[in-house]
Parts: structure tokens; C-alpha cells; sequence
């Protein structure tokens, strides 16, 4: 039953578009609770680094960004920190295990190397 969860899960995050795919990629890498800026950050470096020249500048990667926040919150993806409102956090370890998988496992340690690199 938990391998079917999972599975339901992988399909579900695979619909978002492919920024937002990555932002949950990003999250995955950074833990259970994370802050936004620091998504963003990591984001728009990695963003910029192989983007096909779709994506112009900083300010569109972090509307694009915030636009994943608010539609992962309302999905119950996410929740706020409840002491911090700069601070996200998976709503269930499953969740974060589901973004994570959203990774292909030849590249996975190369993404950590890549969010690694841009803190």
C-alpha cells in the first residue's frame, strides 16, 4: 500500500510544470523545513546555469517561484512554519521523499552537488 501512496504521489508532483518541479527538487535536497529565500536563491542559480534562454532574469525566476509556494500550500504540499512565515515545511515525509524521486537516480548527486555549490 505505501509503494501505491508513493506512486500517487510521484504522479501528482509530476504535473506541476517543470519550474515548480524543480523547486520541489530543491526543497527535497534542503530537508523537511526550508526557507524560501533560500529555494529561490538556489533556484535562479541553477536555473540560470542551464536554462535554454526561456527564463530572462532573477525577478521571473522568483515570481515563478513564489507562484510554486502558493500552489504547493494550497495542494497541502506545503505548510507554513508556524513560528516563522519566511519558512516552509513538507507537509508529510512521504511528500518530501515523493520531490525527491523526481530526480533521476543517475543525476541525484549531482543536483545535491549543484544545491550544495550554490549555498
Amino acid at each position: 500500500v505505501m509503494q501505491n501512496v508513493a506512486t500517487v504521489m510521484i504522479n501528482k508532483l509530476q504535473r506541476f510544470q517543470e519550474v515548480s518541479q524543480k523547486v520541489l527538487k530543491v526543497a527535497s535536497c534542503l530537508g523537511a523545513s526550508f526557507s524560501i529565500s533560500v529555494i529561490t536563491m538556489v533556484v535562479e542559480e541553477t536555473l540560470l546555469e542551464t536554462d535554454d534562454g526561456s527564463i530572462s532574469d532573477s525577478d521571473e525566476i522568483a515570481s515563478l517561484v513564489t507562484s510554486s509556494v502558493g500552489e504547493f500550500e494550497e495542494d497541502g504540499i506545503w505548510d507554513r512554519e508556524p513560528d516563522d512565515v519566511c519558512r516552509r515545511r513538507f507537509s508529510h515525509d512521504q511528500i518530501q521523499s515523493a520531490a525527491f524521486e523526481l530526480i533521476p537516480p543517475n543525476e541525484r548527486d549531482l543536483f545535491r552537488g549543484s544545491v550544495g555549490n550554490a549555498l
